[in-house]
C-alpha cells in the first residue's frame, strides 16, 4: 500500500478515516475531546407528514461519527450512550468541530442545517464564562445550544433550529491542554 493511502475503518456507528502513519508521527496528541449530541430543536420538516427523521453527523478533521436516526420528530433527543463520541485532539492544528443535521429518507437524505465550532469557542461560547473543561461521569456537565444555519429557502419562515451539546476533555492535563489549543 502506498504511504499516502488512507485507511477506511468502520467502528460501530462511526466512520473513521485514518491518516497515513507518517502524518500521525508528526502530530502530538494533546487530549481526547468527548462530544455528546443531546438534542436538536425546531428542525424544519422535510417529509410529507410534516415531520423529519433527523440524525447528526459530527466531524473533526477526518474523523466522523453519526447519531442514530430519530423517527418522526422535529425535536429529537438522543440517547447519551449512542450519541457520545471521543475525538483525539492534536496540538499542532486543532480543527473545528462540524455538526451537520440530516433527514433520513428511504432513498437518500435531506439537509436540515449545520454549525461549526472552532477550538477557541469549545468552552467560551459568545464570550460567556468558561464551562468546565473536564468530562466526568461523577459530575453532570451543563449542555449548551448553538444555532444551526441553513441554506434552504424556508429557513426564514421557520423558528431558529439549534443543536444542544455537551463537551469535555477526558483524562487530560486541563491547565496545559486548553492553552496549547487556543494560543
Amino acid at each position: 500500500m502506498p504511504k499516502h493511502a488512507f485507511l477506511n475503518i468502520r467502528l460501530s456507528n462511526a466512520l473513521v478515516l485514518k491518516r497515513p502513519s507518517n502524518a500521525l508521527l508528526s502530530e502530538s496528541l494533546a487530549a481526547t475531546l468527548r462530544v455528546q449530541v443531546v438534542a436538536c430543536s425546531n428542525l424544519p420538516a422535510r417529509d410529507f407528514n410534516g415531520l423529519s427523521d433527523p440524525y447528526v453527523k459530527v466531524s473533526l478533521g477526518t474523523t466522523t461519527f453519526k447519531t442514530p436516526v430519530m423517527r418522526y420528530t422535529l425535536n429529537p433527543v438522543y440517547d447519551a450512550k449512542k450519541a457520545t463520541f471521543d475525538f483525539p485532539i492534536e496540538t499542532c492544528n486543532p480543527l473545528p468541530l462540524k455538526f451537520v443535521v440530516w433527514d433520513k429518507d428511504w432513498i437518500g437524505k435531506d439537509y436540515l442545517g449545520q454549525t461549526t465550532l472552532d477550538a477557541r469557542d469549545w468552552f467560551l461560547l459568545g464570550g460567556q464564562n468558561p464551562r468546565p473543561l473536564a468530562w466526568s461521569t461523577a459530575e453532570i456537565l451543563e449542555s449548551f445550544s448553538i444555532p444551526l444555519t441553513s441554506s434552504q429557502s424556508d429557513a426564514a419562515s421557520h423558528d431558529q433550529a439549534d443543536i444542544q451539546l455537551r463537551l469535555g476533555f477526558v483524562d487530560a492535563d486541563l491547565e496545559g491542554v486548553y492553552g496549547r489549543l487556543v494560543i
